[in-house]
């Protein structure tokens, strides 16, 4: 039974890279209602399918095959879409130019790099934990970690838009780029910073709903990762434009550096700290390789000030995140939730304590007027507002 499952993933995974093509062109052109659609309807196949083996019995290897229909229909749909929607790009093979697909290997070479480097930093802390301390550790450990790799799914969802905008912009006005570089930067930063706040608030009590209470210890890894990924997503429209510019090579190696770093740092610190050891070694890293080093070549690369860049990505956007982290702990947002249904009140009400900061100060004023015209009763206070000055 084992074996088969392997070789269905193995399958699965065998055509997940061609397989991801249609989508990714899609994105690319900016058709990201219909790239959307395809996943979305592929998801709710397969959650659907989920059910339904599950309750019928066909165990472990029936959500394997789940997996691979659900994957295949999404490929097949994103395909169908690619070819319908986007003619100028169906392959012609007759005019193929290796010199341009070279130069195509080249350019994803190093995207691949970051990617296969950031997912062995997110792996290899259980493996030291495993081997330092002890397994029940590498389960605390491991509830906190994949708190945050929800995190990172969700922002990245978010900040999906920005690669192929910028990229386009890049090729089109360099003035343009430089100033939707920093307003898509402000809305990374709020995006991280949001989520994180309710993260923060809520986290002690979802855990004592989901998990029960032995796995406390979890909470304060939890935070010291959460503050690392926050910066690291406030900041990772960097990448988005380095890409855009073709100055991307040096965040493979970044990457590359930082999980030498990151398994260097984890060895010495859980010694001493235990598996809070364990995250400052992941989030130290981090916060030097991507929030510093890469942000100031980014923000060189493209042609702006990093002082304001760092303002619209992380000031701004961090002061509202501390501020409403103090005015829900002020509310006894954070020791309320009794139910999940509570939970999810209180989660509500800090992301409305968030909005109001956001709309007070940590967006930049262009959003801020979209904003406040497109809300009728923030666009009549607004009007109110200037009527009296």
């Amino acid at each position: 039974l084992f074996t088969n499952v392997v070789r269905l993933l193995g399958l699965l995974a065998g055509i997940s890279l061609p397989g991801t093509v249609p989508g990714a062109l899609l994105r690319a052109n900016e058709r990201f209602v219909a790239s959307n659609g395809g996943t979305i309807t592929s998801e709710i196949l397969r959650f659907g399918s989920y059910v339904y083996v599950l309750t019928s019995g066909y165990g472990l290897y029936g959500l394997a095959v789940v997996s691979l229909i659900s994957t295949v229909f999404k490929f097949v749909v994103h395909g169908i879409l690619w070819w319908a929607l986007l003619p100028r790009l169906r392959p012609r093979f007759n005019q193929i130019r290796f010199p341009a697909v070279k130069g195509l290997v080249g350019f994803g070479f190093f995207v691949w790099i970051t990617q296969v480097s950031n997912i062995l930093i997110t792996q290899l802390d259980a493996a030291v934990i495993g081997a330092t301390l002890d397994m029940e550790k590498v389960a605390v450990y491991g509830i906190a970690a994949l708190i945050i790799r929800y995190y990172y799914h969700l922002s990245s969802s978010l900040q999906g838009v920005f690669t192929p905008r910028l990229s386009r912009l890049a090729s089109k006005s360099r003035e343009m780029l430089k100033t939707r570089f920093l307003a898509y930067g402000n809305l990374s930063g709020l995006a991280a910073f949001g989520i994180g706040a309710v993260i923060v608030i809520t986290a002690s009590d979802f855990l004592d709903l989901w998990v029960g209470e032995g796995f406390g210890p979890a909470i304060p890894v939890l935070w010291v990762l959460l503050f690392g990924a926050a910066l690291d997503f406030s900041t990772n429209t960097s990448f988005s434009a380095a890409v855009a510019v073709d100055r991307h090579r040096l965040y493979g190696y970044a990457a590359l550096v930082e999980g030498l770093t990151n398994v260097g740092l984890s060895i010495l610190l859980v010694q001493r700290f235990g598996i809070v050891g364990v995250a400052l070694g992941t989030t130290i890293p981090r916060l030097l390789f991507k929030c510093v080093v890469l942000s100031i070549y980014a923000t060189h690369a493209i042609g702006v000030s990093v002082g304001a860049y760092l303002l619209s990505a992380v000031f701004r956007p961090g002061l509202a995140g501390v501020l409403t982290i103090g005015l829900s702990y002020a509310l006894n947002l954070h020791t309320s939730s009794d139910t999940f249904l509570r939970l999810f009140v209180n989660g509500a009400l800090v992301s409305g304590i968030f909005g109001i900061c956001t709309i007070g100060f940590a967006i930049v004023p262009e959003y801020r007027k979209k904003v406040l015209d497109r809300v009728p009763l923030l666009g009549t206070l607004r009007m109110q507002h200037r009527g009296n000055v």
